[in-house]
């Protein structure tokens, strides 16, 4: 699970709970600073798309305001509440890996 937070000053980008990228240290407003468009797995730098994930990536949601843990959109796991319907399967907003303040119970590495 992945979340990108702007916080009015920098973006920050978690994966697991844990932060693994950062905007640089200057404050930006928003999820882009310069009127452009945002990338989604990859980069733009020097005028050049970088850095191309290769790989999947399930859903994405945008909401103009901070999310509570509890409404993140998270993979069902078994006994969450998960659900299959005619599109597969449904999103449960609770997940038992999840504690209070939205970490995991693995720790971040340093």
């Amino acid at each position: 699970m992945g979340a990108v937070v702007n916080d009015g000053r920098h973006t920050t980008l978690y994966v697991h709970g844990c932060p693994v990228a950062r905007d640089p240290s200057t404050p930006a407003t928003g999820l882009t600073t310069l009127g452009l468009l945002r990338l989604l797995g990859g980069y733009e730098y020097g005028g050049k798309i970088d850095q191309i994930m290769h790989g999947w990536i399930g859903d994405v949601r945008l909401v103009d305001r901070a999310l509570p843990v509890r409404d993140f959109i998270v993979l069902p796991t078994k006994g969450s509440g998960g659900s299959s319907g005619p599109s597969g399967p449904s999103w449960s907003p609770r997940s038992p890996g999840l504690s209070a303040s939205g970490c995991t119970s693995r720790r971040c590495p340093a």
